[in-house]
């Protein structure tokens, strides 16, 4: 698999980016905002198409989620950053070396 590599400044790296703890590990992930914007400033190498859908899909998962955090009480944010930790271990274990990640 052909790997690309951008280097960027410390500034424009750092913006957006999210700590967040899974068990007891830190994890770095971007946040929807820096993602949506990533995919506009790289849709000439993705595809203009699938920077745009990535904008529905955010709109329409945040509705859905901020809709399921009101009858609990649960503040938003936390419904979002359950939904994130979620996606992002649900992705990383249909990848490549999901076979070599100890769960």
């Amino acid at each position: 698999m052909p790997v690309t590599v951008y280097r960027f400044d410390a500034k424009t790296f750092a913006e957006g980016l999210e700590t967040h703890q899974v068990g007891k590990e830190s994890v770095k992930i971007y946040n929807l905002a820096r993602t949506i914007a990533d995919c506009f400033k790289f849709g000439n190498k993705i595809g203009l198409d699938v920077a745009i859908e990535a904008l529905r899909l955010a709109r329409r998962r945040k509705r859905v989620l901020r809709n399921s955090s009101k009858p609990n009480s649960t503040p938003f944010q936390q419904v979002l950053q359950q939904y994130a930790i979620e996606r992002f271990l649900y992705r990383v274990a249909g990848g490549c070396a999901a076979d070599q990640l100890p769960v």
